[in-house]
């Protein structure tokens, strides 16, 4: 049975409602640093922070990826990355939802369509909570991108997290090509719909 009427359906409601107050998400969001994300907007710290500036790599990442450690992912003793090399959307995506208690470490490795096609529809941004995914795409059967809500709807945003700004040629060698945090779902216009494992 095929989501896209449903999911397509949904985002344009969605986005019609929602953005009739909303102001839009800047390109100052991508580019924010660790330290301006330490709290979700109730005040409460999210683990998925814990990864913001880790590398984007391409086919990086599974469920049973080690979460990284230190701060931004560095051991400042050192000056070391400690954690992973990297990850890809999915990959990220994966070892965040095992951070969160979501998903088991053995489960298998999943690309973003492979999760889009297990999850369940989340049928409003009001009701997206931390864990839940974004996906991204053309329609419901190709979903290319994933990222992780990382706080609740609030001020006419719902916050995401994840890799970004890679593509199958990145390999953890783009700075720019990174774990980031966005303001907004909509940060990219390619949103099909929310999903929860």
């Amino acid at each position: 049975m095929s989501r896209a009427p449903f999911y397509l359906g949904l985002t344009a409601v969605v986005v019609a409602v929602i953005r009739s107050g909303r102001a839009e998400a800047t390109a100052a969001d991508e580019d924010s640093t660790r330290e301006d994300f330490r709290e979700t907007e109730l005040g409460e710290p999210s683990v998925l922070f814990e990864a913001i500036d880790v590398p984007y790599s391409w086919g990086a990442g599974t469920p049973a990826t080690p979460w990284p450690t230190g701060q931004p992912g560095y051991n400042s003793a050192t000056n070391q990355r400690e954690g992973p090399d990297g990850w890809d959307c999915s990959g990220f995506a994966q070892a965040g939802l095992v951070r969160l208690g979501l998903l088991d470490s053995s489960a298998p490795d999943r690309t973003a369509q492979g999760l889009f096609d297990l999850s369940a529809p989340v049928t409003s941004e009001l009701d997206a909570r931390e864990g839940d995914l974004a996906f991204y795409g053309s329609s419901d059967r190709s979903i290319s991108h994933v990222m992780l809500i990382s706080g609740p709807f609030i001020d006419g945003g719902l916050p995401v997290v994840g890799a970004s700004g890679g593509g199958s040629s990145t390999f953890g060698d783009n700075p720019d090509a990174r774990v980031k945090r966005f303001s907004d779902v909509e940060y990219r216009g390619d949103l099909v719909g929310l999903g929860r494992l």
